[in-house]
Parts: structure tokens; sequence; C-alpha cells
């Protein structure tokens, strides 16, 4: 269980935030954009606002 070893030991896991969108395209573009900010403060940003939104 947990093939990937360097997320191994933190489990189990806690979903923070999520989003719905209408079609799996939309949902991939959000991630890639999620994604591509590779900021840690900008997702720490996300959650608040998403959380108390």
């Amino acid at each position: 269980m947990g093939g990937t070893i360097s997320t191994r030991p933190e489990k189990p896991w806690t979903l923070v935030y999520s989003e719905e969108f209408g079609t799996k395209a939309e949902a991939l573009k959000r991630e890639w954009h999620i994604k591509r900010m590779k900021s840690r403060k900008y997702i720490k940003n996300l959650i608040k606002n998403k959380s108390t939104g």
C-alpha cells in the first residue's frame, strides 16, 4: 500500500481542499494551473480562502 516511497510515511491523508467542475477537461485545466503556481504561499491562501468563503 502506498507505492510512492516519499508519501508512504505521511498516511493517513486528510482532504483539505476540493473544487467541482462540469467536465474532466475543466478539472484538469484547473489542476494544471494550481500545480504551475509552485508556491506554498499560493496554495495556503487558496485553502484559507476556500474554507472562509
